[in-house]
């Protein structure tokens, strides 16, 4: 980190020396410069400190990542993967995204939220190099692992690959091997160059090997085809192992822990999770300390955009919103009451609990917010333990509300327990990924019903899914595979033809083969 650190610094050098030396060139001679050539000076200014700016901030989140513990939790990454690529359609509309899964989707044992962040950036720097017009290639992949380490992952030892293709020319080897160095230039793409003030590559592959994961480049001189690649182990240190969450997302057995138990691990977790969305950082740290110390694991959002991946990421059973947080606009969020439409789409997309900080007493700013769904309004300054205690009371309420409206739904040898989020086919435990046990709930919701795509992808993914179909058809095979005694001719989940699915609700085995 310390070589990082001076090589950063040294390389910061160049851009501080150009912009000293246009605004000295400025000064004296303004007098004689036309209009155009003040602008470009201006220009050039501007782009250098816009550079300087955003290569601090990465240097500074890659002194955060070293000082910051790893918080391992079983994350499957094909969830992830159908989270990030269709907001990127949405960021990129000029590109196409496509995305490769295998027949097994490796689930492993990693931060979630650095993995996320390094994905982005490697896809950020792809959609840079890229061609309008061109698309940017997804293929997640399990790898053989030759004499890894001891220990299984669905039968097998093997590392879980996702790798990004780009059409951009490689001119050398020399030039891949120098890829991740801050402010490396592969092209003449100057946007891709600026990805994190330049440091984006150098962040990304800080981020993954910081998990004992690798992050490497590949391409063939002289041709056009650029692979970026990151491979994550497939069994992490036992400290990350004792760290994480217990939640089932193994694909199609659960993770091996020395001494633990055979049976699958339930879709419960020992610690919760509380997201904060703040802009303040001092309130944000304060928050982070107080509920980590009531065992809280914290999740931080500045802005609506990052709010809603964490909801996708995490599954938050709390979330704590500043209302006056500022750049909260987002999505689907007007000008009008922009706050207020925000904690109101907020509201809506996560399952959690959402108690709002407010800056100051304001009755009808309480008023309004309650009446967008929040589930509690603390203006600012407020007592910690008050805090919690109402963060303890808005748990108690969902809970009691979970067992009221969470029976056992059952389908001939199916069983479901919303209250503990647990499945069971003919007294066998079914370990489900969190995107399974959310497309199978919605099923079971409204058995006997059909239900359209677009209606699951609203219901399981969110809003703004509507044109990712085959995600549907994605899990709706790997629920078939785990729950159906033939996945070729189910007895539970049937389809629509033209329409969608529809889980069957005859609970004896007769009526389920007539159903199917």
């Amino acid at each position: 980190m310390r070589a990082l650190i001076a090589m950063t610094t040294q390389a910061l050098g160049a851009p501080l020396a150009d912009i000293t030396s246009a605004v000295k060139t400025l000064r004296a001679g303004t007098e004689v410069w036309d209009a155009g050539a003040i602008q470009q000076a201006m220009q050039r200014i501007t782009r250098d400190t816009e550079q300087t700016r955003a290569a601090l901030a990465t240097l500074d989140a890659l002194l955060q990542t070293q000082a910051q513990p790893i918080c391992a939790a079983p994350v499957e990454l094909a969830d992830l993967l159908m989270i990030i690529l269709p907001r990127w359609k949405a960021l990129a509309p000029r590109h196409s995204f496509e995305l490769a899964l295998p027949g097994h989707e490796p689930t492993i044992l990693c931060d979630a939220s650095r993995l996320d962040r390094a994905l982005m950036l490697l896809l950020e720097y792809a959609v840079a190099l890229t061609p309008t017009g061109g698309a940017v290639r997804v293929i997640l992949r399990s790898h053989p692992v030759a004499g890894g380490p001891s220990g299984q992952i669905a039968g097998h030892i093997e590392e879980a690959q996702i790798s990004v293709r780009c059409g951009v020319y490689v001119p050398s080897t020399e030039a891949l091997a120098r890829l991740f160095e801050p402010f490396a230039r592969l092209s003449m793409a100057a946007d891709a160059a600026q990805i994190g003030g330049g440091l984006g590559l150098t962040l990304a592959r800080a981020l993954v090997e910081s998990q004992g994961g690798r992050l490497w480049a590949e391409g063939t001189p002289g041709t056009v085809g650029l692979t970026l690649t990151l491979a994550l182990p497939p069994e992490p240190q036992r400290t990350m192992i004792r760290a994480a969450d217990t939640l089932s997302t193994a694909a199609t057995a659960p993770v091996a822990i020395p001494g633990a138990s055979s049976r699958p691990l339930a879709l419960t977790r020992a610690q919760r999770v509380a997201l904060v969305v703040m802009g303040e950082a001092r309130m944000g740290r304060y928050l982070r300390a107080n509920f980590e110390a009531q065992g809280y694991r914290i999740v931080a959002a500045g802005d609506l955009a990052e709010a809603l991946r964490q909801v996708d990421l995490e599954e938050p059973d709390l979330i704590l919103l500043d209302l006056g947080l500022i750049g909260m606009a987002g999505q689907n969020v007007g000008q009008e009451n922009e706050p207020l439409a925000a904690l109101q789409q907020l509201v809506e997309y996560a399952a959690a609990p959402v108690i709002v900080l407010g800056r100051g007493a304001d009755p009808t700013l309480s008023a309004q917010a309650l009446d967008a769904g929040a589930a509690d309004y603390l203006p600012q300054p407020f007592s910690m333990e008050e805090l919690l205690a109402r963060a303890r009371a808005a748990l108690r309420v969902r809970a009691a509300s979970a067992a009221k409206h969470a029976p056992v739904f059952t389908c001939g040898d199916l069983m479901i327990d919303f209250a503990h989020r647990q499945v069971t086919v003919a007294e066998r435990p079914i370990a489900l990924s969190k995107t399974e046990y959310k497309l199978l709930r919605a099923l079971a919701q409204h058995a006997g019903m059909a239900l359209t795509h677009e209606t699951l992808l609203e219901r399981v993914w969110g809003k703004g899914y509507s044109q990712e179909v085959e995600f549907v058809w994605v899990y709706v095979r790997r629920l078939r595979r785990k729950i159906e005694p033939d996945p070729s001719h189910p007895h539970y989940i049937l389809t629509v033809p033209g329409v969608g699915y529809r889980l069957a609700r005859s609970s004896s085995p007769a009526s389920l083969q007539d159903e199917g």
